[in-house]
């Protein structure tokens, strides 16, 4: 099984990724700033990566 984690994107650029949504948010409150400010910009997406390529979806 593929290792599954969560993405912060700006656009269709991955930024950073995570193992836990938790660690996600807490990235993005402390280098992004409130959640108006990153919902204009980012947004947060599964990832995964396998053999063929990176995947996402929507959480």
């Amino acid at each position: 099984m593929n290792n599954i984690m969560v993405g912060i994107f700006k656009g269709d650029t991955l930024i950073k990724s995570f193992e836990s949504l938790y660690d996600a948010l807490d990235y993005a409150d402390e280098y992004i700033g409130p959640a108006e400010a990153f919902s204009k910009e980012y947004h947060f997406l599964y990832v995964e990566e396998s053999k063929n390529g990176l995947f996402t979806w929507k959480l």
